[in-house]
């Protein structure tokens, strides 16, 4: 990580890459601190060299929410979800698949953040979409599921958190 951080003789893309990849690791070593500035600088380089709608560029921005969400700095997580989810509809229309995650994360965030009717409701509108368009992915929608049960458990309503687990269960 220091040593990218001396280096100036990259291109711009793969130094994002770079950055992006130490973020995550940081990130996923419960090290959100950590990988903020690489996440950032990912962030930052993507949003100069390549499109808002790009993949990378979303993906940066969704990486940099979710270390934010690690450092309990919700406002900010919910910012990034927010225009990431914008401006992925905007690009790619509200029923393709990569807004659809985009939209779990940012229901995740409101339930974090403890905004749960409105993370239920989202959750549930994103699941209904997955259903009609997208009716194959069952990753996604494993992932709606569980969302969803955990939001209704966070909720207080643990019978229908049960349900939706078993639901989940049988589907898998």
């Amino acid at each position: 990580a220091g040593k990218l951080q001396q280096r100036d003789d990259l291109p711009p893309l793969i130094e994002a890459e770079l950055n992006w990849i130490i973020g995550v690791s940081y990130r996923s070593m419960m090290e959100p601190r950590r990988a903020l500035p690489f996440l950032q600088r990912a962030h930052d380089i993507r949003s100069r060299e390549l499109p808002s709608h790009h993949e990378d560029s979303l993906d940066a921005m969704n990486s940099l929410a979710v270390a934010y969400l690690g450092l309990d700095e919700f406002q900010h997580a919910l910012d990034l979800c927010e225009e990431a989810v914008e401006i992925a509809t905007v690009a790619f229309g509200p029923t393709d698949l990569g807004v659809l995650k985009l939209q779990l994360g940012l229901a995740d965030t409101l339930r974090i953040r403890g905004d749960l009717p409105n993370a239920i409701a989202l959750i549930e509108e994103t699941l209904q979409l997955q259903q009609i368009h997208h009716p194959s992915d069952s990753e996604l929608h494993s992932r709606l599921l569980a969302g969803l049960a955990e939001a209704y458990w966070d909720s207080g309503d643990l019978q229908r958190a049960h349900r939706l687990s078993q639901q989940n269960i049988d589907y898998c």
